[in-house]
């Protein structure tokens, strides 16, 4: 039953009569477990005895519990003994020389793990502690020591030396104990002598050497390898349901979502985990709170309500259905979150602007009942600054959660488990950590997140992911490990920088020197190869646009290919398109509703780009969500200027008005202006964002007092219209559009002309109304529509430094600056009616549906876009019909 396990004269007797197998780790358990399982399975066993199989740090611990030991000292986890020595280090003489403590926690606990399992301790290090690193790490050592004795705690190391020398009598637990494939160090070398020693012999099993078929195969970058590698799993679940497939994917953690996404499309599954729908995958990492969604929810709550809680965090709130009630409420807090992007409330602290900042007079009229679970939430929370207990963070915790309904606790998902197992582990530090602000706290529970693993029962056979060679257990059918290029494989050297560099290299460290991380990268691969009959190993030729190679370690296998594998990459199918063979299904728009187009001149710029997208936003109501900025974001900003220019110039003077102004009045009327629109758009927030009202007002002080100074070097005007809404009708459509200002100028021969005025303070430009396909529609539009007739569009670049005026006008006198010349033999009259026959065809196109993407245009189509525009597979296609066509 146990074939491919019986070694070391280990019969199936003892195996199936073990009360417990020991793997190295709660990883290598698992898969042990499942394991024993399926070959009770293959041998059609309904029923049989199972021996408990756990970790090896998880059995010391079992030992001690059953000791008389833990009388005398109490047993701290991992989380527990972390805390002790952060609070070691950053109470320390030299903690004010350390960027961050978070790096050197992890090297002290680590080096002292390394002593522990040479058998070492303080005094081996004293010929070195003269240096530096050594000398700090001998103290936080014995500060660490200290510190547990005198609170009756033992640590697992400790406990171990505790159970090797106090054994007095054998238990059954030991007796009947089986290790699986662990290379003991040297403590654990010492445990076993000691058990020896009181006639407990435990046995050690691992694989037997059998012969195995492995190959290895090139690609071109690691998305066709990690794509080719899911098809060629999807194709052997789909050949045989009983297959259990190993994928190793070093970039697991770094690029997590991407992979995700690429998976979930290949395998079928909308699950992240093993799931019903397609295939799916079981991700053996231990980081949860990345993979896990309800975990990160509950994480948002909690950072919302700390000191650092920002629009990110209630974007997510927001948009998150555990804490809607329906997809009625999920939708309206959408718009919320869309429409609060827009909104200079984003800079805030959540905090600062729910209670001060206008927020919490936006949400009462918008959704009077998170507004009010809110206001619930704030009176729960203690005071800033209030340092509490990690039992009393955790009863905050849960309340908040309660009162913003979060409806993972009745679903009951592994997510919620794992949830509420960390909140209990983190409880535990009360002992040892003493109170905490908010934000210790939150860093510590995420920190006992990243180490946990949800609980749920395991499948026997599918697909299971791994981020490490030596992550990966017994009893895979096919183990496929990608990404073994030169850069990654074999591994670096790393040594700890805490221990001295001669002692890691005397006694062989892992990882001490490259010599030694040669060896173990080989024993890596050597083990891998006695998991499976079938091995496959991969590398990508290209990373980052940068030229890589394949792992030398991986040479001396046979090169394989994708049909020898029995898989397509997407890639292969791709270039072997054939472009005649597309199903090209006609689905005629239905005709537009009513006689509105709504966006107006916006969206008539964007049918003039990329009709496609004009499509989705006019007719389908489409919007890409407004980036966060720091600061005042360009569309804000260019709305303050057109405001503040709109509010100097109001009363509509004329240029002999603006001339007469003193340079008191100037500077009154501008910063008048100016105060009045950024209180229109701080609003309560002003007095939290001083610094960026500050600077806001300097630059479009700077701004209106260029505009002043330009505007009284241009010929004589008068200012006839300011921001007036107009609405005209195009093929019977109307359009909407409003124009910033209108001025009549005074000519020579006494008669006066329309010139119309757009402010921008972007860039922007006049060379697309002159080309064949109409660009920046706005002005052109205007003119045509303008009841009087007009002799000049310009567009009024306002910037700190300098006004640009760009358009087209005649004479050129009447604004500083060059004028746009119109094509040859073409007057004025000629340019308005090809204008009118561009725009009437814009209105045309978009009324009928056009669905074009132009390539000079392709950004538009792109990021938010992409999932509808489907323009990365439209460029694919193009690319192959090139290729075609080249061939020809």
């Amino acid at each position: 039953m146990y074939k491919y396990l019986i070694n070391n004269n280990i019969s199936n007797e003892e195996l199936v009569t073990a009360s417990t197998i020991v793997a190295p780790s709660s990883v290598l358990a698992k898969q042990t477990s499942i394991y024993l399982a399926r070959n009770s399975l293959n041998v059609d066993s309904t029923a049989w005895d199972a021996p408990s199989v756990v970790s090896y740090q998880g059995w010391v611990r079992d030992l001690y519990a059953l000791s008389e030991m833990k009388v005398t000292r109490q047993l701290i986890n991992s989380s527990q003994a972390r805390v002790i020595w952060q609070n070691i280090i950053e109470r320390s003489s030299i903690s004010h020389r350390l960027i961050g403590t978070s790096n050197v926690v992890n090297w002290a606990i680590n080096a002292s793990e390394l002593l522990h399992k040479w058998a070492l301790d303080l005094k081996d290090l004293e010929p070195w502690s003269k240096n530096r690193e050594v000398n700090q790490f001998i103290k936080w050592k014995t500060q660490y020591e200290l510190r547990l004795k005198d609170e009756g705690w033992i640590d697992a190391a400790n406990a171990e030396i505790a159970i090797r020398n106090g054994i007095t009598h054998k238990t059954d637990s030991i007796i009947r104990t089986i290790w699986a494939e662990i290379d003991a160090n040297p403590s654990q070398a010492l445990l076993l002598k000691e058990l020896n020693k009181k006639t407990v012999n435990i046995k050690n099993w691992s694989p037997i050497d059998r012969k195995i078929n492995c190959s290895r195969i090139m690609f071109h970058d690691e998305i066709e390898e990690i794509t080719t590698a899911a098809i060629w799993a999807k194709e052997k679940i789909e050949a045989d349901p009983k297959e259990r497939l190993a994928l190793v994917i070093p970039s697991l953690t770094s690029k997590y979502k991407e992979i995700y996404q690429l998976l979930n499309s290949i395998l079928g599954s909308d699950n992240e985990q093993l799931g019903t729908d397609g295939y799916g995958f079981y991700d053996f990492r231990t980081n949860t709170n990345e993979i896990d969604p309800t975990v990160g929810s509950a994480l948002t709550v909690l950072s919302l309500f700390s000191r650092e809680g920002n629009f990110y965090d209630f974007s997510r709130l927001l948009r998150n259905p555990l804490f809607s009630s329906d997809t009625i409420c999920l939708a309206r807090r959408g718009i919320i979150e869309a429409n609060l992007r827009r909104s200079i409330q984003t800079q805030l602290r959540f905090l600062d602007a729910f209670q001060g900042g206008g927020l919490s007079d936006y949400l009462r009229k918008e959704d009077p009942k998170l507004e009010q679970a809110l206001q619930k939430c704030i009176k729960r929370i203690p005071p800033v600054n209030t340092s509490l207990v990690p039992s009393q963070w955790v009863d905050i915790w849960v309340d908040l959660l309660q009162i913003l309904g979060w409806q993972a606790q009745t679903l009951q998902t592994p997510g919620v488990s794992c949830w509420e197992s960390a909140l209990n582990e983190f409880a535990q530090l009360t002992v040892v950590i003493g109170p905490i602000s908010i934000s210790r706290a939150i860093n510590e529970l995420t920190n006992i997140l990243v180490n946990k693993r949800t609980n749920e029962a395991l499948p026997i056979n599918g697909i299971f992911l791994f981020q490490n060679l030596d992550s990966v257990g017994y009893g895979y059918t096919n183990i496929w490990a990608t990404g073994l290029t030169d850069n990654r494989w074999p591994m670096a050297a790393n040594p700890n920088p805490l221990i001295p560099l001669q002692l890691q290299r005397d006694l062989n460290m892992p990882l001490a020197t490259p010599k030694q991380a040669l060896s173990q990268s080989i024993d890596s691969i050597n083990r891998l190869l006695r998991l499976s009959p079938q091995v496959t190993f991969s590398w990508h030729e290209t990373s980052d646009e940068l030229q890589i190679g394949p792992s030398s370690l991986i040479m001396t296998y046979p090169e394989t290919t994708n049909s020898k594998l029995k898989s397509s990459s997407v890639f292969d199918i791709c270039d072997k398109l054939d472009t005649n063979e597309i199903e090209v299904i006609t689905d005629k728009p239905p005709a537009l509703v009513g006689d509105l187009i709504k966006g107006g001149t916006k969206l008539l710029d964007i049918q003039s780009e990329c009709p496609l997208r004009a499509f989705f936003d006019g007719r389908l109501g489409t919007n890409s969500l407004e980036e966060i900025t720091i600061g005042v974001s360009p569309k804000n900003h260019g709305i303050a200027v057109h405001r503040a220019m709109h509010l100097l110039m109001q009363d509509k003077p004329c240029k002999p008005d603006v001339r007469k102004w003193t340079v008191e009045e100037r500077d009154k009327n501008i910063s008048a202006a100016i105060s009045l629109a950024l209180e229109e758009m701080f609003g309560k927030t002003s007095s939290y964002l001083r610094t960026i009202y500050s600077l806001q007002t300097k630059r479009m002080n700077l701004i209106l007092n260029r505009a002043f100074e330009t505007e009284i070097k241009r010929s004589v005007f008068d200012v006839s219209e300011l921001e007036q809404e107009r609405v005209h009708k195009i093929l019977g459509f109307k359009v909407t559009y409003k124009m910033d200002r209108i001025d009549k100028l005074h000519m020579p021969d006494g008669t006066k002309i329309n010139v119309i005025i757009d402010y921008k303070t972007g860039n922007r430009s006049s060379l697309k109304w002159f080309n064949k396909r109409l660009g920046d529609v706005q002005l052109p539009l205007y003119v045509l529509c303008s009841a009087d007739k007009t002799a000049g569009i310009i567009i009024a670049t306002l910037a700190p430094d300098t006004v640009v005026y760009d358009g087209y006008w005649e004479p050129q006198e009447l604004f500083p600056g060059r004028p746009k010349v119109l094509p040859l033999e073409r007057s004025w009259d000629d340019q308005l009616i090809i204008w009118k026959d561009q725009i009437e065809t814009l209105v045309d196109e978009y009324i009928q549906g056009d669905s074009r993407i132009f390539s000079e245009s392709i950004k538009l189509a792109e990021r938010d876009y992409a999932p509808l525009t489907r323009v990365y597979e439209q460029l694919k296609i193009n690319r192959v019909k090139e290729k075609d066509l080249n061939g020809k």
